[in-house]
């Protein structure tokens, strides 16, 4: 038998982890882990190789909260995307968090929510593939050459998913109007810098 499509099982997963299931949340863990780092790297804005040592706080404290959530039935699932989006702003506000204050970890273990010891990181296998292909690698770099503006709203808009209200609370901005202007500017240099169509970073942006 075929597994389920990724994000159908992820799914899956979310409903047999909100009923205590958890071996659910271990899987779910070591299928977002690369994806959680990319992220957080992302918001970062630097590399994973640049942001190796500091990027492990965020990577469990952004599990830890996710986790909790899931786990006390929190979690809203809004269509297949909604976990990931979901999970990528957690993991983006936490970035933000560890910026405004010296970024102390989350005291609550892993260890509790799988209650076992906490599974290994994934180590890629000929199975799951390369984390990225060059094409989204390539997306990355170009991202990570925007200034920090027009990052972050990309990184609020097509990788975490928000709505406009959502992205002018974030930002500060005054307008959901300014919210959508400063992201079509922003994918405009995004697609000059790569020569793509808005369909083609589409696919980047799922695969981050």
């Amino acid at each position: 038998m075929t597994d389920p499509e990724p994000l159908t099982a992820t799914l899956a997963l979310v409903a047999k982890a909100s009923a205590g299931d958890r071996e659910a949340l271990a899987d779910l863990y070591r299928r977002h882990y690369e994806r959680v780092r990319r992220v957080a790297a992302l918001s970062m804005g630097r590399t994973l190789r640049q942001c190796e040592a500091d990027i492990d706080d965020v990577v469990h404290d952004a599990f830890a909260d996710a986790f909790a959530s899931v786990s006390q039935g929190k979690f809203e699932c809004r269509g297949e995307g909604s976990f990931r989006r979901w999970l990528a702003t957690i993991v983006v506000n936490k970035v933000r968090q560890r910026g405004r204050r010296a970024g102390a970890r989350d005291e609550r273990s892993l260890d509790e929510a799988f209650g076992t010891a906490v599974v290994e990181p994934p180590v890629p296998t000929p199975e799951r593939g390369p984390a990225t292909s060059a094409g989204d690698h390539e997306v990355q770099e170009a991202l990570l050459a925007l200034d920090e503006a027009d990052r972050t709203v990309i990184t609020l808009r097509h990788v975490c998913g928000m709505s406009w209200p959502e992205i002018v609370a974030e930002t500060g901005m005054r307008t959901e109007r300014q919210a959508a202007w400063a992201v079509q500017r922003a994918m405009q240099r995004l697609r000059e810098r790569l020569g793509r169509s808005s369909d083609d970073l589409e696919t980047g942006f799922r695969s981050l």
